[in-house]
């Protein structure tokens, strides 16, 4: 979105006027605020707006895959709720958050009571999504959303997956996501150069362990060579066949498989503070697991059509979340969490005008 006028946008059978941006993601799409238009004066409901202005075949095929993704996921509360879509202009009006963790991030690590509330919202929001054989292939701390009432919504299904194969696991002809936080099995190279990228349920769960270690420890839970590779995402990438422009990236992605398969070494933090702490790091790294089906929650067990399948008993039973009220905590039963570190970032997000 160009900074300027305003614009009144029409999506579908609804017009909207614009504000402030929330910033660009893959793919050249962006994010803005918007209102409704009510009478031709801007109403009170605030949505995200997000518009891909690249057309290809490419970008084509991964808003159709948010699409879907997100229309199968509306009755999850952990998932960012779509509320509009156009195919033909390439745009989704989505849920307004308050702001995304890699806000509250910058507090180094998070109160473990709050890292709780957030891993296990997630597990939610995957469950979700896993019982819709959707994977969404690009879990972390950018996607993970505050609601304004205080709860994590999973967010930018952009590179999302529906899975189609008997055997639950799906080979993708491209990388996608953020390497740092990708499963060992989405980052192999082949003896002849070649790149193989298998996704399936358990790479998702990978991914969350990640997530939960980031949030506890602030930092990865294995030395990475190549600090750059941590930003470094899906539109880098391009293999097998590369140009010079794509060597940094694929050698960032060389960086990321040697990194994730390095052995885990629990930080000193541990040692110092294990009533505390040792649940967490007992958590991430039953999902940090290099054989994906010895990673916790693997032996899944759905049940059709309905996502509050409990497809993950093995993480709900964990005592990273004892005494944790799960059907509570679905149905938006529970206080929502503090929000008091960051509520300079929520008040900007009310006060701002459109």
């Amino acid at each position: 979105m160009q900074r300027g006028p305003r614009l009144v946008l029409r999506v579908a059978d609804c017009l909207y006027v614009s504000g402030r941006e929330l910033g660009s993601s893959r793919h050249r799409s962006e994010c803005c605020e918007v209102a409704l238009l009510r009478n031709g004066r801007p109403s009170e409901q605030r949505f995200a707006l997000k518009v891909n202005h690249e057309d290809t075949a490419e970008t084509r095929q991964a808003f159709l895959h948010e699409m879907r993704a997100l229309e199968l996921c509306r009755s999850c509360h952990f998932v960012v709720t779509l509320h509009r879509a156009c195919e033909r202009q390439l745009v989704l009006v989505q849920e307004l958050a308050a702001f995304d963790l890699s806000k509250i991030s910058l507090y180094n690590r998070l109160p473990l009571s709050w890292v709780r509330w957030v891993t296990a919202s997630m597990v939610l929001a995957l469950e979700c999504l896993h019982c819709q054989r959707v994977l969404h292939l690009d879990v972390k701390i950018d996607n993970v959303l505050v609601s304004f009432d205080g709860f994590p919504m999973l967010a930018d299904l952009g590179c999302a997956a529906h899975l189609d194969t008997p055997d639950d696991r799906i080979a993708l002809e491209t990388f996608r996501g953020t390497m740092t936080y990708a499963a060992p099995e989405l980052l192999e190279e082949c003896s002849d150069g070649s790149w193989r990228h298998v996704a399936s349920r358990a790479s998702d769960l990978w991914s969350l362990g990640i997530l939960c270690y980031r949030l506890t420890f602030g930092q990865f839970p294995q030395a990475h060579d190549d600090p750059e590779a941590a930003s470094t995402s899906t539109d880098q990438i391009c293999a097998p066949a590369v140009s010079d422009a794509q060597h940094d990236a694929l050698q960032c992605m060389r960086a990321s498989a040697k990194a994730a398969r390095k052995p885990l070494v629990p930080p000193s933090v541990v040692a110092d503070m294990a009533p505390v702490c040792r649940p967490a790091w007992e958590f991430a790294v039953s999902l940090l697991q290099q054989d994906p089906s010895q990673r916790n929650g693997a032996a899944w067990r759905a049940k059709p059509h309905s996502w509050r399948s409990n497809l993950y008993d093995d993480l709900r039973s964990h005592s990273f979340f004892d005494g944790l009220d799960w059907d509570a905590l679905a149905a938006k039963r529970l206080s929502p969490m503090d929000l008091s570190p960051p509520l300079c970032a929520v008040e900007l997000n009310r006060n701002l005008t459109v």
